[in-house]
């Protein structure tokens, strides 16, 4: 989807709960995760008070095409999986347009 789609910017509007959403980027520049299709690498992570912004290169292993991926996650969610601060998560969407 991502690679089909042409994405450049993922936006995660989830908490980082292993059962809510499987884990689809590398958590570390020291390792990558591949699938049969494709390889993706963290670049850099930026870790602000709400959110992360990460950069990950995103390799096409068939065609060998490479191209650099935002991604976006909003991280200040309660118990419930709502926004702890609907200012902070609100004031977050110039980040959404590029």
């Amino acid at each position: 989807m991502i690679s089909g789609s042409n994405v450049h910017v993922i936006v995660m509007l989830i908490g980082n709960d292993a059962e809510l959403c499987a884990n689809y980027f590398p958590k570390t520049k020291n390792e990558k995760c591949r699938t049969d299709e494709f390889e993706i690498e963290l670049i850099s992570e930026q870790n602000r008070q709400d959110f992360h912004i990460r950069h990950l290169r995103m390799k096409v292993l068939n065609g060998q095409r490479t191209r650099t991926i935002v991604h976006l996650q909003y991280t200040a969610w309660d118990e419930a999986q709502l926004p702890l601060d609907t200012a902070s998560f609100l004031s977050k969407k110039n980040l959404f347009y590029w």
